[in-house]
């Protein structure tokens, strides 16, 4: 019994074995690029986004954030919120409908729906809207095309200005929680 398969698998798999520690370390470094994307913009943006949650962070706080799911994946940075959940600064890679989304996103977790129950509401469900909920997460984003993802940056630095002027709007976010 011949272990080649057929010609396609056989040269799918030798192309898979020759290139796939390349395509490794080129995703690690795209990552480690787009974190420290991430980083440079909060670090920037560190004092205004901790005046309006009222809370106090330093660069330290700020950690490696990547998540996946089937069709996308997020990749940045995250504050972690004491007995509250996260906020996260990433950059949102998704499919739909055949084609890939680019998205700058702020996000703000909570652990659970009776946190900051008050600040929930003031965003509607819709995404089209400068910012949005959906369960126990508040979305901030900047679309993006392909051509305009090397300047990600920008685009991140107004999905904060949209989280620094909701959260400002509501409050802050300390005495929410």
């Amino acid at each position: 019994m011949s272990s080649k398969g057929s010609d396609p698998e056989h040269d799918f798999f030798l192309t898979g074995a020759e290139l796939y520690l390349e395509i490794e370390e080129a995703v690690a470094e795209f990552r480690r690029q787009v974190q420290e994307k991430c980083r440079r913009v909060v670090e920037g943006r560190l004092d205004e986004i901790g005046q309006a949650c009222q809370m106090e962070w330093t660069s330290n706080a700020l950690s490696d954030y990547k998540y996946g799911w089937p069709e996308g994946r997020h990749i940045g940075k995250q504050l972690s919120i004491k007995s509250f959940g996260n906020l996260y600064f990433c950059l949102d890679l998704y499919r739909e409908n055949g084609s890939i989304v680019y998205l700058a996103l702020v996000y703000l977790y909570r652990r659970n729906a009776g946190l900051a129950a008050g600040l929930w509401p003031l965003l509607g469900t819709s995404p089209a809207a400068g910012g949005y909920r959906e369960g126990n997460n508040l979305y901030f984003g900047r679309w993006m095309t392909k051509d305009q993802v090397p300047d990600f940056e920008e685009f991140l630095n107004g999905a904060v200005d949209d989280f620094i002027a909701f959260i400002s709007k509501g409050g802050g976010l300390k005495k929410h929680i």
